[in-house]
């Protein structure tokens, strides 16, 4: 039975086999090259649980391996908890092995670490998060307080970044709890459930984010959910989406921008340079991924027809420019 499948930034495979109580090798690693390697479940070592059920990488080439707490199994092997690994030279064939067990005879569901080595560990307690160090005696330090601890997180419940590091909790009963990265509710501290989103059912079993258009895949006991977040990646993609084209005024709907990233700013120019409207995405009623325009200049006066320039920036500077037609009736 395989809970997890993770690549590393070397593109290696790693397994969590769970379950293997007859051969105690519940961890493998296959390379790029389709070598594998394997890690025992050592009795003498009490580091590695048979229940590896969650993988994570951190920023000192270590793996972070959660697992569950099995009713059977043999009794000098460490049942639950969390295990780092260290190794040298290759994963499949390394020249040194070094383990730490950091937590012992408890469910862990899921693991993320963050690019600044904060990680974030899901269990029947609720999310906690601490800090990463470079040191193997003790490497988790400045632990939190569980947060979400009312939620109810079984087996199957994951917690997952986005792209700008808030962090998102999955439930097979509550739905999606996320934390911001500044430690804010978002949208609140409700969450999102099938009575206030278009969420299908908050049976929630898998999360991923296509994070240059700004979407959240949600697989549900009831089907797939696709939402629009407010959280793309600023750096990628730098391509506009601009409906209608031509844009008629006056008009029932107004022009969409989309493609936009948080904190964009967007001036609709004439093409002698002047400046005709100004728009941030923190106006956007519908969320930081688009801007809405209804034809209107700064002073609330629809404009004339013609070409005019959209350019799309942000503090590094200008990402897009694009052209629409306008044509006023």
């Amino acid at each position: 039975v395989v809970k997890d499948l993770e690549f590393d930034a070397q593109g290696n495979l790693w397994v969590a086999d769970t379950y293997s109580t007859e051969r105690l090798i519940p961890f493998h690693v296959r390379s790029a090259a389709g070598e594998w390697g394997h890690f025992p479940a050592e009795e003498s070592s009490r580091t590695l649980g048979l229940g590896t059920d969650a993988i994570a990488f951190d920023q000192f080439g270590r793996v972070w391996i959660g697992s569950l707490l099995l009713g059977e199994y043999p009794g000098e092997v460490t049942n639950g908890g969390l295990a780092v690994l260290e190794y040298a030279g290759e994963p499949v064939t390394p020249s040194s092995v070094n383990w730490t067990l950091e937590r012992d005879a408890e469910n862990i569901w899921s693991i993320a670490i963050s690019s600044d080595n904060q990680i974030f560990i899901l269990s029947p307690d609720g999310l906690n998060w601490g800090s990463i160090n470079n040191n193997m005696t003790n490497p988790l330090v400045n632990e939190s307080t569980a947060r979400f601890p009312n939620i109810i997180y079984g087996e199957g419940a994951r917690v997952k970044l986005d792209a700008n590091e808030n962090i998102w909790t999955t439930s097979t009963e509550n739905g999606l709890n996320i934390l911001m990265k500044n430690t804010s509710y978002w949208p609140d501290i409700a969450g999102l459930r099938a009575d206030n989103s278009l969420l299908l059912s908050d049976n929630v079993t898998d999360l991923e984010f296509n994070t240059e258009r700004g979407l959240a895949y949600i697989t549900t006991k009831l089907g797939l959910s696709v939402m629009r977040i407010p959280f793309a990646d600023p750096t990628d993609g730098n391509n506009l989406t601009i409906f209608p084209s031509p844009f008629n005024i006056p008009a029932d709907k107004p022009l969409v921008i989309n493609g936009l990233h948080p904190n964009d700013q967007v001036k609709i120019m004439d093409l002698s340079g002047q400046v005709i409207r100004t728009l941030t995405t923190n106006s956007a009623s519908t969320g930081s991924y688009q801007i809405l325009w209804d034809g209107r200049n700064n002073n609330n006066e629809l404009i004339g027809s013609g070409v005019y320039l959209i350019f799309a920036y942000n503090s590094s500077g200008t990402r897009v420019i694009e052209k629409i037609a306008v044509v006023h009736h």
